[in-house]
């Protein structure tokens, strides 16, 4: 039974985050910062959503984490549980490597993907596929300067 869709509807890539006043860079010199806007919907009661269900991986190593930014995108992917019918949408933000292979992948079971066209930030559209019993894998090019592509996550 479906609990719940997850779109990424957005991919966006940044050098840095200036408000005027603070400007967030990466700890690693030459690094970016990759941002992925999500939106959980809920088709049944429960439907969890939280930025910790997703692992970024480029060239085959592990992010680390999130990145703390003050001035990224906004809003941010809380956490909690959703009743039947509700949203939440927000962004996740980690530092990477300018170029490589980028896979952005779900930890939450059960998953299919399927994939749309968008036309916002600097991801080459790739591919996709089914990673085991850990759910769906996007895999992108970082750093071609062709439109990216966005997932749902079913």
């Amino acid at each position: 039974m479906k609990v719940g869709t997850i779109t990424a509807t957005d991919v966006a890539t940044a050098k840095s985050y200036d408000d005027g006043y603070f400007s967030d860079t990466p700890s690693v010199p030459g690094n970016i910062f990759l941002a992925v806007n999500l939106t959980y919907t809920a088709l049944a009661d429960g439907f969890s959503y939280n930025p910790f269900d997703w692992q970024v991986f480029v060239d085959g190593v592990a992010v680390s984490g999130t990145a703390f930014v003050l001035n990224g995108p906004e809003p941010d992917l809380g956490s909690g549980s959703l009743p039947k019918g509700r949203k939440a949408a927000g962004w996740i933000v980690y530092e990477v490597a300018p170029r490589g292979k980028c896979s952005f992948r779900s930890a939450a079971p059960s998953a299919s993907t399927t994939r749309r066209r968008s036309s916002r930030s600097s991801f080459a559209s790739g591919r996709m596929a089914p990673f085991g019993r850990f759910g769906p894998t996007v895999t992108e090019g970082i750093g071609s300067g062709r439109p990216p592509a966005s997932y749902s996550r079913l």
